[in-house]
Order: structure tokens, then C-alpha cells, then sequence
């Protein structure tokens, strides 16, 4: 157009001839600029990522050409299109996961610039690493099971890619938490004796299942878990309940009454170590499993309940509180088929020496039990208080399943003969030796405070009678 208005001029003689050759040259200067422009700006046309200086060549165009030109509108619109584009998607290479949108933006995108751009590439290479973490995370998450050992790689690997505080992360490191938390919990009950809170262990158990599934650990746990709460209330008891000390129950017989705790199966050590103040040969150090459960009486049995059953009181000091003493093995055990007869279903026993000696730890390893040694000459009934006779039974501070006087008062009769301690790596459910002498336990009011000592064995023979000797029966869960 211009240069036809400067022939239209020129035909005219408006324009001397020096003047119309400056303005054909700078004519034709402009037409080659914007051939030249055309030329680089028409990759706009085709896919790809127009260069840095591709708006101020557009820039530059626009002086050139018509304010309508087609062409220009068009390429305009697509540069400012690429760029709006590429400004939206360049959060996906900041930390954290890229808005939904991005997946739709980086496919308008590829249609423009095409998929083998290094942006595109880029970009769709790590949507595609974060939605392949996401996947088994979202599935872990919807459903109970135990997490795989890949659990915590896993959220490392999305919480790299998309940060700490994504939804996701969270929830799968919180289950992972919790569930190491109650896996941990729930693996401790083996070692346990008594449950301090019954209703959370409830609660832990319940929710471990929640996230893990009823898996072994929670199969374990839940058998675990009702050794612990115990049998309930038996047919020979006239009550029974549960107090800091774990499930109890107590029998009567002629208004005489005796209360029994429950020992759960458990795994534990009797014996002492090597170095344990007076220490006797005989007390190698064993690790003992008991695979069933038992109420032990929770004081030595006194002189009111032995007379209830058995009628006449041996005892060097008669008081219905007192402990009954002076009597023989076979006189306890006698008492004990006497109560079984009279409460049906009661099968009452003497102990065994280890199912004695793990009763009265109830996991506690001192010399004494959980009686600590500084306070153990107080608390227990020994020679070194100047007693005169033994003490009330039960008067001694119970040990974690209730038990009282286990160390001290009266020397206890156990079930079968002196013999070596048993063997095993645990030894199970060991049965009473046989021999010439049988065995008692726990000292007395009479001696040593050291002879109280719980791993202290006493051989003596089975018609010994003596004011220091009594006995404490137990009575077992089910036939």
C-alpha cells in the first residue's frame, strides 16, 4: 500500500525524485523487516516453545502491519496462550503437590509446544512419579492391614516429591505411628502379670485391628490379653472382682474366708545371680514358662479357715488371724483334698517350688521381690525384729498380683521333693522332683532376714513340724 501511494505521489510530481528514492529504499527496508519477521515468527505456526525474544518480535511486527491483521491476532493469541501455560505449570517444580488443573494445562500445552518439549517432558515426568507414589499409599490407606516394610520408603519418597504436610504423608506416617505405637504396647503384655487399665488395653487392641487387620501380633495379643483379665468369677467363689492387683476371688467355708489372685501364664526366672547376697548353691538361675493360669491364695492360710475345713488347729499359737503352723506336708495336702471335697470344683493344691518362687516375683527380679532391700527388714516377718510368733497372715505388703508374705512369716510347704532345679531355655510347666526330702520356701518369722530371700530353698523331711512352717495352697483354672 505504501508503495503505491508513493507512484500515485510521484506520477503526481509531488515528490522530487531524490525524496521518493529515500522513501522507496526505506520502504523496502520495512518490507524486508517484516519478510524477516514473518519469516522467524512463523514457528508460531508449528509446535514448539517460541524462543525468549518471540513477544518483542511480535512487538516489533505490530508497528509494521494493520491493527486487524489476522495473522498477528493469531500469533499474539498463541505466544500469550504458550506463556500462560508455562507461568500455570511451573508449580509443578516447586515443592508440593501441583493443583489438579495441571494434568489438563501440561496436555493444552504439549498440543502447542509439543510432547517432546524439555518442559513438557519434565513436567509430565514428575506428575507421573507422584501419581505412582500416590497409588499404593491411597491403598495402604483405605483398607486395614499391616503396613508392608515399604510403608515408611514410601512416604519418605511422596513427602520429597510433594512435602511434610501433604494430606497423604500425614496420614500414612500418623498410621504409622499408631501402629508401631500399639504394635509396641501389645507386645509387651507377654512380660506382664497385671494389667494397670483393662479397658485400654481394650481400646489398643481394638484399634491396632482397626489398622492392622487380625493379624498374628493381634491374634497373639488377644489370647494374651485374656490370660490376663482372667477366668471370671469361679463356681466355688462367693466373689470375685478385679482391683489394682488383677482379677481376684475369695471362697468361705464355715465363715472363714480366704482370697485368691490370679497368676496369669507367664515366663520368668527363678534362682539368684551369682552375686546375690547369700546366696546358696542350689539356686541356678532358670528361666521357667507356665502355660496356665492359677488363683494363688494371697496369704498363707490361717488358723480360722484350716479349722473351718479340718476341724482341730496344730498351732503352737492359737489365733483364728494367725497362719496355721506345725503341721507336715501331709497334713497340708490333706487340707487341700478336704477343701476340694467341700467346695466342688475347688482343686486345690500346694505349689510347685518354680510355680511358688514366679508367684511371689510376679516379675519382679530382687532378692526380695518388688519389695525393695533397703525397706525389706521392716516389711518382712524375720528374727532380726525380735517377733514372739509370726505375724497376722497377710500382714506383709502385697507383691504386683496381691500377694502378701511370700518373703518372711512362715516357711511354705510346695508340692514334691528337694531336687535340683529344673532345666529347659524356658523350662515349661516343670513337674516337682522326687526324692527323700521334700522342700519349703520363703522364710520365716524366726530367721535370718537373708533366708527370706525368694530364690532360698529349704530341704527338709516330709514329717518335719515346726512353729516356722506353714503353707499357702493354690487352686487351678479348669479341669
Amino acid at each position: 500500500a505504501a508503495a503505491a501511494a508513493l507512484a500515485e505521489l510521484g506520477g503526481r510530481q509531488m515528490l522530487a525524485a531524490a525524496e521518493a528514492a529515500e522513501v522507496r529504499a526505506r520502504l523496502d527496508s520495512l518490507a524486508g523487516e517484516l519478510a524477516a519477521l514473518d519469516a522467524r515468527l512463523g514457528a508460531l505456526d508449528r509446535p514448539g516453545d517460541p524462543p525468549p525474544d518471540t513477544a518483542a518480535a511480535l512487538a516489533r511486527r505490530a508497528v509494521l502491519v494493520a491493527a486487524d491483521d489476522p495473522v498477528q491476532a493469531r500469533w499474539s493469541a498463541r505466544l500469550a496462550r504458550i506463556r500462560a501455560l508455562q507461568q500455570e505449570l511451573a508449580v509443578v517444580d516447586r515443592p508440593g503437590q501441583p493443583p489438579e488443573r495441571c494434568a489438563g494445562d501440561l496436555d493444552a500445552l504439549a498440543t502447542l509446544v509439543g510432547d517432546e518439549d524439555p518442559a513438557v517432558q519434565r513436567w509430565r515426568a514428575r506428575l507421573a512419579a507422584i501419581a505412582a507414589l500416590r497409588r499404593p499409599v491411597a491403598a495402604l490407606l483405605a483398607a486395614p492391614g499391616p503396613l508392608p516394610d515399604a510403608a515408611a520408603t514410601w512416604a519418605a519418597d511422596l513427602a520429597a516429591q510433594v512435602g511434610e504436610a501433604d494430606a497423604q504423608v500425614r496420614a500414612l506416617r500418623q498410621r504409622s505411628g499408631d501402629q508401631h505405637r500399639l504394635a509396641a504396647a501389645l507386645d509387651a503384655w507377654p512380660a506382664l502379670v497385671v494389667l494397670d487399665d483393662p479397658a485400654l488395653a481394650q481400646e489398643q487392641l481394638t484399634a491396632y485391628r482397626a489398622l492392622a487387620g487380625d493379624d498374628a501380633r493381634a491374634q497373639a495379643a488377644a489370647r494374651r490379653l485374656a490370660e490376663l483379665l482372667g477366668p471370671g468369677r469361679p463356681a466355688w467363689a462367693v466373689a470375685a472382682g478385679r482391683d489394682r492387683h488383677g482379677p481376684w476371688c475369695e471362697l468361705e467355708v464355715g465363715g472363714a474366708r480366704m482370697r485368691l489372685h490370679w497368676l496369669p501364664p507367664l515366663t520368668g526366672a527363678i534362682g539368684s545371680p551369682a552375686d546375690e547376697e547369700g546366696r546358696h548353691g542350689d539356686e541356678a538361675l532358670v528361666q521357667v514358662r507356665l502355660t496356665r493360669g492359677r488363683w494363688v491364695a494371697g496369704r498363707e492360710c490361717t488358723q480360722g479357715l484350716w479349722a473351718a475345713v479340718m476341724g482341730a488347729v496344730p498351732s503352737r499359737s492359737r489365733d483364728p488371724l494367725l497362719p496355721v503352723e506345725s503341721l507336715t506336708a501331709a497334713d497340708a495336702e490333706a487340707f487341700c483334698a478336704r477343701l476340694g471335697a467341700l467346695l466342688p470344683g475347688c482343686a486345690a493344691r500346694l505349689p510347685g517350688e518354680a510355680e511358688w518362687e514366679l508367684a511371689m516375683r510376679a516379675g519382679a527380679a530382687g532378692p526380695f521381690g518388688s519389695i525393695p532391700p533397703a525397706q525389706a527388714s521392716a516389711a518382712i516377718a524375720h528374727h532380726g525384729l525380735g517377733l514372739a510368733d509370726p505375724r497376722p497372715a497377710g500382714s506383709g505388703p502385697p507383691n504386683p498380683i496381691g500377694l502378701r508374705d511370700g518373703p518372711g512369716n512362715l516357711w511354705e510347704w510346695c508340692a514334691g521333693a528337694y531336687g535340683p532345679q529344673p532345666t529347659g531355655s524356658p523350662a515349661v510347666d516343670p513337674r516337682p522332683a522326687d526324692g527323700p526330702l521334700r522342700v519349703a520356701r520363703g522364710g520365716s518369722w524366726g530367721d535370718g532376714l537373708l533366708s527370706s530371700r525368694l530364690a532360698r530353698r529349704l530341704a527338709l523331711p516330709a514329717t518335719a513340724r515346726s512353729c516356722y512352717l506353714g503353707f499357702r495352697f493354690v487352686v487351678e483354672d479348669g479341669p
